[in-house]
């Protein structure tokens, strides 16, 4: 039965295939090179980097994992037409790209945690978020990630293929009242609670800054280099927080939303196509994240320049 139901999706989503393995494939390339880039930039600069910067570290340590290790064998299993890989690559595709996902979220949510601080709290920042405090919050982003992920092979709920049975996921089509739990759970702790915090955090700081712009102009006058300077501020930070909740909502509402429609509505009205595409804009998330968080922010538009191109340009030299 599984297999004539391979043949029959390889027959008619021949072009669905080939779009989805190549999609998966230029992901994983641009997301390698893209968070690569960051890595090497932050950790080039170790020695003076700031909360912000480890959080930013980190993050971009967990958005390098998945598209080296677990995209390419999601695009060669779309290519091939069928997933190749057995139970045992299921599993592994899973928990990787399960543990980078939810990382990913809970960073974000941490990143503007930072950011909120900085900008609210800012005599503040230190005694509530010291190095040390912040390499905990870090390991706890890493470790509650690894254990939502691997909760699946302990018999909460299990791992499936979906859409055009060539990327892995959890089984969302699954009544079981167990089952059902562990997705609710899931959308709950790993989506939701960051969506909103990540909402919260970033009003909170544009509401602070509009305060403190008011106040400038009030008290400085709306030519003074100090309002001027605020107004610049409020300008990036806007565009800062309209990018990185519009990359959010971009990669992960459309999967939300197809779960919540599988779990709850009737999966029968899905097609293998409705339900892969949602799942493979996911992957945009790690393109998205070092494009936000690095191209639309000076410091580390400053520091790339001062690092990478300044390696690449003694290399080149020394060819």
């Amino acid at each position: 039965m599984a297999g004539s139901n391979s043949c029959s999706l390889e027959s008619d989503f021949l072009t669905e295939f080939q779009f989805l393995g190549y999609y998966i494939g230029l992901s994983a390339l641009l997301s390698s090179i893209l968070n690569g880039l960051v890595i090497f930039s932050l950790w080039k600069s170790m020695k003076n980097i700031d909360t912000c910067g480890l959080m930013l570290l980190s993050l971009s340590v967990n958005d390098f994992l998945s598209p080296t290790f677990g995209y390419p064998m999601a695009a060669y299993a779309s290519l091939q037409h069928k997933w190749i890989y057995g139970d045992d690559g299921l599993q592994m595709v899973w928990i990787i790209s399960a543990f980078s996902g939810f990382g990913s979220l809970h960073h974000l949510m941490l990143l503007s945690g930072e950011r909120f601080i900085s900008i609210t709290k800012p005599l503040k920042k230190e005694q509530l978020l010291s190095n040390n405090r912040t390499r905990y919050l870090i390991i706890f982003c890493w470790s509650s990630s690894l254990v939502w992920a691997t909760f699946p092979l302990v018999g909460w709920n299990g791992y499936t293929l979906e859409g055009l049975q060539t990327m892995c996921s959890v089984n969302w089509q699954s009544k079981d009242a167990v089952e059902v739990s562990y997705i609710v759970s899931i959308l709950v702790c790993c989506f939701l609670i960051p969506q909103i915090g990540i909402i919260y955090f970033n009003a909170c700081i544009l509401l602070e800054i509009r305060c403190m712009k008011k106040k400038a102009r009030i008290e400085q006058g709306v030519n003074s280099s100090i309002y001027r300077g605020i107004k610049s501020i409020s300008k990036q930070q806007s565009l800062m927080v309209a990018f990185m909740v519009l990359a959010f909502n971009l990669s992960w509402l459309p999967y939300a939303f197809t779960s919540i429609y599988t779990l709850f509505i009737n999966v029968d009205k899905m097609s293998p196509v409705t339900t892969s595409i949602p799942a493979v804009f996911t992957k945009s998330a790690t393109v998205l994240n070092p494009i936000v968080y690095f191209l639309f922010n000076k410091n580390y538009r400053k520091l790339f320049k001062a690092k990478v191109l300044a390696r690449a340009v003694e290399v080149s030299r020394v060819n």
